[in-house]
């Protein structure tokens, strides 16, 4: 069901190139599609791109294609994290049983693998202020570079709340990525603006 949506969308966009709406929900399929990130964060990235000209945007991009890439981003840099705290933990243990097998595994047990690498440069091509674009083209470290992407995604969430405090998906996904760190109290803090009582529409 999902391949035929696809092709729909893909021939509604090819239809209408100039509307990020569909170049949005076309990244969103092809990410639940397993699609590589590259290619799924290209349309995301497109949709941003795409809104900033939509006659009834503010000056810059509108805010729900924006959060789209960067939550996007941020939940991928989430998962290679966690792949590379669970493989690091994994070769601890098994290390622990073979004994000088250990050693050989240590320095390499928290890198990232291939394809980890290749997410970490698929979410780099897209950040979101100038700086972080440079500086990433600059870090050659791997665990360097995700904490500057992870920071630049921050960035971009925190400017899309600070413009719509209301836009709780990406609250959520800050507070998600903070759980992902094991940063509790982070994440709670995060969500705590979701459960306190409005007190008027500023």
């Amino acid at each position: 069901a999902l391949r035929r949506a696809l092709a729909s969308w893909e021939a509604a966009a090819a239809a209408l190139p100039q509307d990020w709406a569909l170049q949005l929900h076309l990244g969103k399929l092809k990410r639940k599609l397993g699609r590589p990130a590259e290619e799924f964060l290209r349309h995301l990235a497109h949709a941003v791109h795409l809104s900033a000209a939509a006659p009834y945007a503010a000056p810059g991009p509108l805010l729900e294609p924006l959060a789209s890439l960067h939550a996007a981003r941020l939940k991928l840099l989430d998962s290679v994290q966690q792949n590379v705290a669970r493989s690091g933990s994994s070769s601890q243990s098994d290390g622990d049983d073979e004994g000088d097998a250990h050693e050989g595994r240590d320095a390499g047990k928290d890198e990232p693998s291939v394809d980890e690498r290749d997410t970490l440069a698929a979410v780099g091509l897209h950040c979101f202020s100038s700086a972080a674009a440079t500086a990433v083209t600059e870090i050659a470290d791997p665990k360097a570079l995700a904490a500057a992407l992870r920071a630049d995604c921050r960035e971009a969430l925190l400017f899309v709340l600070d413009r719509n405090k209301y836009f709780h998906r990406a609250r959520h996904r800050l507070a998600m990525s903070a759980v992902a760190a094991g940063e509790q109290r982070p994440a709670l803090e995060e969500l705590r603006p979701l459960f306190t009582r409005r007190t008027g529409f500023g």
